[in-house]
């Protein structure tokens, strides 16, 4: 019998993640998790026969090894299906992307950092030639032989 997870608030302070992370399930990197979701999402609508007729179109393609049983993601993706399935998964949607829109940058601060760039960006012209070499040895006559 698979442990039972348990829900953990997140702190404010930390990295944007999951809303409320589940012990026991390994979360995948956001781009892995977009696929994740969106196919837990299709399949919690369409049923356990849309899962099967992807695992078979998509056989050879590693973006969805969360399928099977044995990999990491699995769990995360089961998780996903019963949270869609339940209704709560456009509730965390819809509640990310207000936290990814109070993230979004300003217009002024935009501005700035094209400034910045711009100035980053010019191409760096030397005045005065380089300095001549203070030491100059050539290097002895040693053979490939020689060296090992």
């Amino acid at each position: 019998m698979p442990p039972i997870p348990l829900e953990v608030t997140g702190n404010t302070n930390e990295e944007p993640g999951p809303i409320n992370p589940v012990v026991g399930i390994i979360y995948p990197p956001p781009e892995v998790r977009n696929i994740v979701d969106k196919t837990a999402s299709f399949v919690a609508r369409n049923g356990p026969e849309f899962e099967a007729r992807i695992r078979q179109n998509e056989l050879g393609n590693p973006k969805f090894n969360f399928l099977n049983t044995g990999d990491p993601y699995h769990a995360y993706y089961q998780h996903k299906v019963k949270e869609f399935k339940e209704g709560k998964g456009q509730e965390q949607s819809a509640a990310l992307n207000q936290a990814i829109s109070k993230l979004s940058v300003t217009p002024s601060a935009q501005q700035k950092q094209q400034e910045i760039l711009k100035q980053v960006e010019q191409p760096f012209v030397p005045k005065d030639p380089p300095a001549e070499f203070e030491f100059i040895a050539d290097p002895p006559s040693i053979s490939a032989l020689d060296l090992f």
